[in-house]
C-alpha cells in the first residue's frame, strides 16, 4: 500500500484531515522496525582493513544489532555500558579474544559506534545482523513487508484521539481516550505477533558467514530460512 492509500483508511476511521499522516505513519514504521526486527542485514568488519580498535562506527542505517560473532563465535550483546568489563583499575583497556559487543554514543561526533569487550588483541572478522532503517526511500510507500503496512495505521489513529482528546470537554476527551486505548492495544498486540514471526524466520536462516556480502536479506525469501542459526 501507498502512504496515499493509508491516509484514506485513517481518515475513515478518524474523520479529520488536520494531521501529517505521512509524518506519523514515518513515526510507526520506525517503532516497528525497531521493536519487530522485520528488517535485517549482514555487516562485517575486517580488522586487517580497519585496523585494531576497541570500538568501530555502525552503519548509516544502523538501529540495533541483532546478533555478532567473532572469528564465527558468537559474542554476548550488552545493552548498557559496563566500565569494569572494559577497564583495569589502572585504567588501560582489557584486551585478548572478545566475549562481548556493546553499542554506545560517541559525543564527539554524535554517531554510534561498536565496542568489543576485550578489545582484540589480534586480527579478525566481526560478523553481524543488524536492524536497519533506509532513510533514502522515495517516501511513497512504507518500507517494510507489504502485508504490515495497512497496521500502521492503528499507531497513527491512536495519536490522534490522543491528540483530539486535549482539546475537548471532559466527557468527549473521555470517550477519545477509550478509544485511543482500543487501537493502542491493537499497536501492542501487532508488534508482539511481529516480532515473534520474524525472530523465528530470521533464527532459521543461514549462518552469518554465509551471507555476509549479500545486499541484504529478504525475510519471505525460502532459500534465506535453512539451516539453524543458534540462539544468542
Amino acid at each position: 500500500m501507498t502512504f496515499a492509500q493509508i491516509h484514506k483508511y485513517i481518515t475513515l476511521k478518524t474523520g479529520t484531515l488536520n494531521y501529517d499522516l505521512t509524518a506519523l505513519l514515518r513515526d510507526a514504521e520506525y517503532e516497528f522496525i525497531l521493536r519487530t526486527h522485520c528488517l535485517i542485514k549482514p555487516y562485517s568488519i575486517d580488522t586487517d582493513v580497519s585496523g585494531l580498535s576497541a570500538t568501530y562506527s555502525t552503519p548509516s542505517d544502523f538501529l540495533a544489532l541483532v546478533r555478532a560473532e567473532w572469528k564465527g563465535v558468537p559474542l554476548t550483546i550488552l545493552h548498557q555500558k559496563t566500565n569494569d568489563l572494559i577497564y583495569k583499575t589502572d585504567g588501560d583497556e582489557y584486551t585478548g579474544v572478545p566475549a562481548k559487543i556493546g553499542i554506545e554514543n560517541d559525543e564527539s561526533d554524535d554517531t554510534q559506534k561498536f565496542r568489543l569487550i576485550p578489545e582484540p588483541s589480534a586480527s579478525g572478522i566481526i560478523t553481524m545482523m543488524y536492524v536497519y532503517y533506509n532513510t533514502t526511500t522515495d517516501g511513497t510507500s512504507p518500507i517494510i513487508p507489504a502485508i504490515e503496512h495497512r497496521k500502521l495505521a492503528n499507531y497513527v489513529i491512536k495519536e490522534i484521539f490522543e491528540a483530539e482528546a486535549m482539546t475537548r470537554s471532559e466527557a468527549e476527551a473521555a470517550a477519545l481516550l477509550q478509544k485511543a486505548q482500543v487501537f493502542e492495544n491493537k499497536w501492542e498486540a501487532i508488534l508482539a505477533s511481529a516480532y515473534s514471526k520474524y525472530r523465528k524466520q530470521h533464527f532459521s536462516q543461514r549462518r552469518i558467514k554465509d551471507v555476509v556480502g549479500s545486499e541484504g536479506i529478504d525475510p519471505f525469501s525460502i532459500q534465506n530460512r535453512v539451516g539453524t542459526i543458534p540462539e544468542p
